[in-house]
């Protein structure tokens, strides 16, 4: 609490120099200098003179080797290296500094060259209180003074710096070797207690814990490590070695008496003046973060944002001092990760695997009709030749008899087919409905990439599952069936983002088509569908990082109409096709947890897809013996998309107001192509196998493969 007090704040004396919570607004030439006149206290205790930092006075980090950081830092003032040079900085972004960069040139030489005459004259300091070896200074009440240690200084808990009523009193550390912080402790003011005026000189190298508070600035020998979470009110000045940083924030004081110019917004602000730690703090932002959108979806969160900007405590007053301290150039970073706008994939991912499943059933049903099999098995029809052996004697109960046509004229034909009174068993033709139930089991994966499609995140998906289905066979053309089956998806959206989703499948489908394999014929699907979502959503800009879960539920509904036109040349069938698909998903209610005031809170909302392929398909039966027939098929479709058309995901941010975030038009157009193959196995077994993609688009490719494998009884 006492952390998340000073994010983005600047403590004022009897003047004021504009704070660097200020750099969210735009650059402009608007120059303003701001006076502020604080309360002047009388001095109870004095210690002895200020540390002079020179030109190092404006860096909130300073090195001498290196300077790395993970996760968004941010630095409110000026960054400096000398004598390693740029290539010697990582993290920076995601990390952030509010001032100039300066790396191996003459500022940063000067600054460092300050920094050791500082670290020189500050341990020249006489000792007010010189403490026994590794110290730990946590719990107790400090005045103004010198304290000195010949080896190390600790802090397990809070120290308060007490100032005693004057808003000028000075606090010197001098650690011999190192200075090191426990995680959640805090070095806190009281009083009148001023970070301008407290140096922490250390002989070797400084370490502050996670999550821990330290008012200050740390002039280190050698090196300086903030631990995760960590916030430094003052510097973290290193003269010889690195400076480690760990999604920290660094903010250089503004010290008393210090005026100057800087570039002020030309947009409305509003600000607040609250005393904290015995001094004075302005809270300054822009009147509105609409100012700063450049997008619808970016004005409807910047509206919802405002009203955080009025909060005193609180969540929303830590996300609000987050953004005021951005530059304007990353506002649109802060709203693109805020707006739920990745929730607009439910609809994506559902539409594309119900294409993708749908243009499956289509291809099979129509590679067992031409490989002469009626649908799932249940019967080869008379446009394709197959034998059975009979096994039993010829009887009175046995086909082939004097009345069979098989016999010594057999037209099969061939020496091994002939029949007679002494043999009757051999090869016979067989024809008719045969067995007329049927199941079956199809496997997928189905694999997507996006690159903002629709204005989506991009992302790369992956499916998988299985279905089963039982069918019956009502005569030679006409076929039905159900299905059910489970499906699931991992997206990832990258940043920590992602979607799982475990869905269950159900529904009814028909066939219809000539017992010869020529001519007209249709498929329809009636099924529907339940989608259990796991969503984990990353909201990360610079002094922000949190995940946001939710686990959503949603209905769909799944239909198709296809149809075509069978033409035969010799082994070869081919034709025009088409289809036409509904797909109907009702999102039900999302209630985010994890990510405190930024948690997406929304009713639920619904969308639906209305594709029409147009196309053509071919084949070409292979007989490779008398029981076996292989199809491999061909497919090519023009698929365009009619509805999907802008819809709205209504919401608000932990009680926001309510907003909105919409969809943009889908992409209307592309190919559908596939090749696969199946394969009919006597009377009984079928198997069939696809690879399918959709092409024409670079911001959406998807590609699919299927295989199943059916018996008929």
């Amino acid at each position: 609490m006492f952390r998340n007090q000073f994010y983005g704040r600047a403590l004022m004396k009897k003047s004021y120099r504009t704070p660097p919570c200020y750099s969210f607004l735009p650059e402009s030439k608007y120059i303003v200098t701001i006076l502020v006149v604080a309360i002047v206290f009388l001095s109870k205790q004095l210690a002895s003179a200020q540390v002079n930092l020179g030109t190092a006075d404006t860096y909130g980090v300073l090195a001498g080797t290196a300077i790395t950081s993970t996760g968004p830092t941010v630095i409110i003032g000026d960054m400096g290296i000398s004598p390693s040079g740029a290539s010697s900085i990582t993290g920076f972004p995601p990390g952030t500094y509010s001032g100039a960069l300066n790396a191996a040139n003459a500022a940063a030489l000067q600054a460092k060259n300050d920094l050791g005459a500082a670290i020189i004259q500050a341990q020249s300091l006489v000792p007010t209180v010189t403490y026994a070896p590794i110290f730990d200074l946590g719990g107790l009440n400090l005045a103004p003074g010198v304290y000195n240690d010949p080896t190390s200084f600790g802090v397990t808990v809070t120290l308060p710096l007490n100032g005693h009523g004057n808003s000028n009193s000075i606090f010197v550390f001098q650690a011999g070797s190192t200075l090191t912080t426990a995680s959640a402790s805090q070095i806190s003011l009281i009083n009148g207690a001023d970070a301008c005026h407290i140096f922490w000189v250390v002989g070797s190298s400084a370490t502050l814990g996670s999550g821990s508070l330290f008012n200050g600035s740390i002039l280190a020998v050698t090196s300086i490590t903030l631990n995760n979470g960590a916030t430094l009110n003052g510097r973290a000045l290193a003269l010889n070695g690195a400076v480690t940083l760990d999604n920290n924030i660094i903010t250089v004081p503004v010290c008393a008496g210090v005026v100057i110019t800087t570039n002020l917004p030309t947009v409305p602000i509003i600000g607040q003046i609250v005393p904290i730690g015995g001094g004075m703090a302005l809270v300054a932002a822009p009147q509105s973060y609409t100012n700063f959108a450049v997008t619808p979806n970016h004005v409807q969160v910047a509206t919802a944002l405002d009203s955080f900007n009025l909060a005193t405590n609180g969540d929303k007053l830590n996300v609000a001092t987050a953004l005021n301290l951005l530059p304007a150039s990353q506002a649109q970073t802060a709203f693109n990760a805020i707006a739920p706008t990745m929730y607009q994939s439910l609809g994506t991912v559902a539409f594309n695997l119900a294409n993708a499943q749908n243009s499956e059933l289509t291809q099979r049903l129509w590679g067992l009709r031409v490989a002469g099999t009626g649908f799932s098995m249940n019967g080869f029809s008379d446009n394709t030749t197959v034998y059975e052996e009979y096994k039993n004697p010829v009887s009175d109960k046995n086909p082939v008899s004097d009345k069979n046509p098989v016999s010594g004229k057999n037209p099969v034909g061939g020496e091994g087919d002939q029949t007679d009174d002494k043999n009757p068993v051999g090869p016979a033709f067989r024809t008719g409905l045969g067995d007329r139930w049927g199941i079956f089991v199809d496997a997928n994966g189905v694999f997507a990439k996006a690159n903002s499609a629709n204005m989506l995140p991009t992302y790369n998906s992956e499916s998988g599952g299985m279905t089963t289905g039982l069918t019956y066979k009502w005569n030679e053309s006409f076929a039905t069936g159900l299905y059910t089956g489970y499906e699931g998806t991992y997206a990832n959206f990258g940043g920590g983002s992602s979607l799982i989703d475990n869905s269950v499948r159900f529904g009814f489908f028909g066939t219809y088509g000539q017992p010869n394999g020529k001519g007209f014929y249709a498929d329809a699907l009636a099924g529907g569908g339940y989608n259990n979502y796991q969503i984990t959503r990353n909201i990360s800009f610079p002094g922000i990082s949190r995940t946001a879960n939710s686990s959503p539920g949603a209905g769909e509904l799944d239909t198709m109409l296809a149809g075509g036109y069978d033409f035969k040349l010799g082994n070869w069938t081919f034709g025009p096709m088409a289809n036409i698909q509904y797909t109907y998903l009702e999102v039900n209610s999302v209630n985010e947890t994890g990510a405190q005031s930024l948690n997406f809170n929304s009713g639920g909302w619904d969308t639906s897809s209305l594709l029409s392929t147009l196309g053509a398909q071919a084949g070409y039966t292979w007989k490779v013996n008398k029981s076996v027939v292989v199809v491999p098929q061909v497919n090519l479709g023009w698929q365009h998309e009619f509805m999907q058309n802008p819809y709205a995901i209504n919401g608000n941010l932990g009680g926001s107001p309510t907003f909105s975030n919409q969809s943009a038009a889908p992409i209307r157009d592309w190919i559908y192509t596939g090749v696969g193959f199946t394969v009919a196995i006597g009377t009984r077994w079928n198997a069939s196998l696809f690879y399918n993609v959709a092409l024409g688009s670079q911001d959406f490719v998807c590609q699919a493969v299927f295989a199943s494998v059916g018996v008929n009884f």
